[in-house]
């Protein structure tokens, strides 16, 4: 692996060193993060970093004092904990990065409280976050593109972190529970079809909030998941059962005859397609207009857009 300039993370499952002489000249890093019981004092002529404290029955954690990181390691589940209780917890307001390497399920309570965290890496082997995993962690500034392999969010995950902006789930994704992301600055939110549980107030109070959309076609929250915000209705797709969605009015992502519309935020893209017309908007404005200054690139993929006067993406 010598002269892979870009690599930067090692991890090593073994006990012993595996190296007769150095497999990693001239790359990004001098350690190497190693299970508990690893034996020797050096890994292919670098640094072994054990995580020697356990969290979980195959998990571990450990502090890098210098760059004022946690790291988790292990494979299957983190421990759910009480809260106040993780064993990091007398150290949280020194925490300024998470990561997250190998486990399926973030604990409850986990990281409740680190008010200086700024960052967290959460693998693709994360299947569940527990609850109030990261309640008010107010400085979190990461963009938060959940894997496909996440299925569950528990009550109170994300709440109260205002430092969130983006947040973007994927298919597999079935249930958030009650105020997962309340008082977050989230702008927009796309739920999609799979998810067929929300809980009460699981995206209430937050003021940022511009655009709502709904992938699915039947009614998914329990109770009113959307208290406090600015906006009064969702956009669901042609199809959906029903004339409200979480107590929000609805509305259609339709623009034109055979024409829908899609934002999505990580990219900035505006996507429009269909095999008819995309409607003038000579009177009304379209249904994107709240985060105009939000797009940053426009793809459209139809048969033709109406050429009377009007304003689509003025």
């Amino acid at each position: 692996f010598s002269e892979c300039t870009n690599l930067k993370d090692i991890n090593y499952n073994g006990i012993s060193n595996p190296c007769k002489q150095s497999s990693f000249q001239s790359i990004s890093t001098s350690s190497v993060y190693v299970s508990y019981d690893y034996e020797d004092d050096e890994f292919c002529e670098l640094t072994p970093v054990r995580t020697t404290d356990k969290c979980g029955d195959n998990c571990f954690w450990s502090i890098d004092e210098t760059t004022k990181e946690l790291i988790i390691r292990g494979q299957g589940s983190m421990n759910d904990f009480e809260e106040g209780n993780a064993p990091w917890f007398n150290q949280k307001d020194a925490i300024i990065s998470i990561k997250i390497i190998g486990i399926t399920s973030i604990g409850s309570y986990a990281f409740k409280d680190c008010v200086i965290l700024e960052s967290v890496t959460i693998p693709e082997s994360v299947i569940t976050i527990g609850n109030s995993a990261f309640e008010n962690c107010v400085s979190l500034k990461n963009d938060f593109i959940f894997s496909s392999f996440v299925k569950s969010i528990g009550n109170n995950a994300f709440k109260g972190c205002s430092s969130i902006t983006l947040i973007q789930f994927e298919d597999n994704l079935e249930t958030i529970g009650e105020s997962a992301f309340e008082s977050t600055s989230i702008i927009t939110i796309t739920i999609p079809s799979s998810v067929n549980g929300i809980g009460q107030n699981a995206f209430g109070s937050i003021s940022t909030l511009k655009i709502l959309i709904y992938e699915g076609l039947n009614d998914a929250c329990n109770g009113n998941t959307f208290e406090s915000l600015p906006i009064t209705s969702a956009i669901v797709p042609p199809g959906y059962q029903g004339t409200t969605f979480c107590g929000l009015t609805t509305t259609y992502n339709s623009c034109g005859n055979n024409c829908i519309w899609s934002f999505e935020e990580s990219t900035m893209e505006l996507t429009i397609t269909g095999n008819g017309e995309m409607r003038s908007f000579t009177n009304t404005q379209p249904q994107w207009y709240n985060i105009l200054d939000k797009i940053k690139t426009l793809t459209i993929r139809l048969q033709k857009i109406q050429k009377e006067e009007g304003y689509h993406f003025s």
